[in-house]
């Protein structure tokens, strides 16, 4: 066995990474969250973004590696390419992670951890929004990725939660369809 993946590692950063999405709009709102008016303001906008962006990117790549190893060495083994390729359209028949831009055809999920570990420039989508208080803006819980392959540019929006609920439901039917005590057994 290459490595022992925490899979529990990858359900909880999936866990936080869709809470992070659904609190973003009432986090923004009750602390006023804009990049236009951000006057000293204790979680205001340079607040906000630094610890959103790094910790969406951070646990994005985390959970990209470790499926992509895992997928790889589960494809390699005894469970093969084929029932992987099965399990994966059982778990997620029509869920679209992510689009290719401008074209907005599906990114599958191999893909998308594709493109988000090579990813050269990262971008948040954010929401203007107003109320009785005046502006906000909020995260809408998508990733812009820019990047390179053989040369051509290429760019694609992965909708987290999307993405996360797609994985945990891949992970859910690894845990049923993978004998992983007799995997481990022996593993020095």
């Amino acid at each position: 066995m290459p490595h022992r993946i925490d899979i529990d590692g990858i359900s909880r950063n999936l866990f936080l990474l869709k809470n992070m999405a659904f609190a973003s709009q009432p986090f923004c709102k009750n602390f006023r969250v804009d990049r236009l008016n951000d006057e000293d303001q204790p979680f205001g906008w340079g607040y906000y973004l630094g610890w959103l962006k790094s910790s969406v990117s951070e646990m994005l790549i985390e959970v990209s590696i470790k499926f992509r190893v895992l997928q790889d060495f589960l494809k390699n083994e005894d469970f093969g390419r084929e029932e992987f390729d099965k399990l994966e359209k059982k778990a997620i028949p029509a869920v679209v992670v992510g689009r290719y831009l401008p074209s907005l055809s599906a990114l599958p999920i191999r893909e998308a951890c594709n493109k988000i570990i090579h990813a050269t420039q990262v971008r948040l989508t954010w929401i203007n929004a107003r109320d009785d208080e005046g502006a906000y803006e909020y995260w809408n819980g998508n990733v812009i990725l820019q990047g390179e392959k053989g040369g051509h540019a290429w760019e694609c929006e992965v909708d987290v939660i999307s993405f996360s609920m797609a994985m945990e439901r891949l992970l859910d039917g690894l845990s049923t369809e993978i004998d992983w005590y007799h995997i481990y057994k022996y593993d020095e």
